[in-house]
């Protein structure tokens, strides 16, 4: 009986190990509101960008609307698993909430250095993804509104690419 238990105990191990790193979305490019670009330029989300990311983002983020309930779920799913956290803040005005961060790869490593944006606040429904990257998505991989998109987001921060 033994044996059994042991094989038992590595069988579980090993599931509980192999917990994903990943998780695929997919999409089609849309055109935003315009939005990213604003909050992208402001300097209480650029600076943690630079420290928490590596990089200050394009200014503007690249929206991806997931049509496929599959990947509506997985959507749902990325807020459980821990994110480089980018604090929301005030200014003068007004408080500017809180966003998620998660890496990225599009396109099978076409572009191997962006970030989904979960975000606090958002005109958007789970259907929507924001994007960032150090520079213009659609001009560096060629891609325009209305064109597929795959996203490799990592979940597991100790297995993250190494940011280039």
């Amino acid at each position: 009986g033994f044996f059994q238990i042991e094989n038992l105990l590595s069988t579980i191990k090993s599931a509980i190990e192999s917990s994903p790193d990943t998780i695929d979305l997919e999409g089609m490019v849309i055109s935003g509101m315009g939005e990213g670009a604003y909050y992208m330029s402001l300097d209480g989300y650029r600076k943690q960008f630079k420290d928490k990311l590596g990089y200050s983002p394009y200014p503007g983020t690249l929206n991806v609307k997931i049509v496929d309930q599959v990947y509506m779920n997985a959507r749902r799913e990325l807020v459980k698993f821990p994110s480089i956290f980018i604090e929301g803040f005030r200014d003068k005005t007004r408080t500017y909430g809180w966003a998620k961060c998660y890496l990225a790869v599009i396109n099978n490593n076409a572009l191997t250095n962006a970030a989904i944006l979960l975000l606090e606040r958002t005109h958007y429904d789970d259907s929507m993804l924001e994007v960032i990257a150090p520079c213009s998505i659609k001009q560096s991989i060629g891609i325009q509104n209305g064109d597929p998109i795959s996203l490799k987001v990592y979940i597991n921060n100790s297995k993250k690419p190494q940011i280039l």
